[in-house]
């Protein structure tokens, strides 16, 4: 990740074929909290030189001696007060473009517990309840699909909607549309092809 990279801000649309790295930070749980012998975070976002821009820069201090304080760059970094409405808000304009027939990929990676679960989809209970200020990527992603298609739909066009909804765990793929548990489920077959596309089934 280069020093060039600008910050972008949150109401810019970037071309269809940008690829960007965006971070977002959780705020410390109860255990967390717990074990700190300090309030002092080790990691810091570093404020945007524009406030309608969003931040860019992460400082990490590890304060070891033996250990080099880091800084890294992104396209975006949300802070631990950002909401789940502010983080779809930065990549709607990527779904909205499926409808005009380009690929999108919202791709999350941490460790376990750093909320990418709750990034993605947002707590059951706001999925049960309807609750969809809570709703995380994936049901606004979803609810935005359609709410496209219904608009093109007004024109006069169709549209079909496929849809698969798979977890990778140890290495193994799992159907999370089947009615059974993942638990109960065995994990899905995944089979090599000649043109070098392999979908599991």
């Amino acid at each position: 990740m280069g020093d060039k990279r600008a910050a972008v801000s949150s109401d810019a649309t970037p071309p269809p074929e940008c690829v960007r790295v965006v971070v977002r930070v959780r705020p410390s749980n109860e255990r967390e909290r717990k074990l700190q012998a300090a309030d002092e975070s080790v990691v810091a976002i570093r404020p945007a030189t524009d406030p309608a821009d969003l931040p860019t820069r992460l400082d990490v201090k590890c304060g070891q001696p033996s250990v080099v304080d880091s800084s890294f760059n992104y396209d975006a970094i949300f802070g631990t007060n950002a909401s789940q409405h502010d983080v779809y808000g930065y990549m709607q304009s990527s779904v909205e473009q499926v409808v005009q027939g380009f690929n999108c990929t919202i791709f999350a990676y941490g460790q376990t517990g750093t909320g990418k679960t709750h990034t993605m989809m947002g707590p059951d209970s706001s999925l049960r309840q309807g609750d969809m200020s809570q709703w995380g990527v994936i049901p606004r992603a979803v609810d935005g699909l359609f709410q496209e298609l219904k608009a093109v739909g007004g024109c006069g066009a169709g549209a079909f909607v496929h849809c698969s909804y798979m977890q990778i765990y140890n290495n193994q793929v799992f159907d999370l549309l089947q009615s059974s548990s993942m638990k109960d489920q065995p994990p899905l077959q995944v089979r090599e092809m000649i043109k070098v596309q392999c979908p599991p089934t």
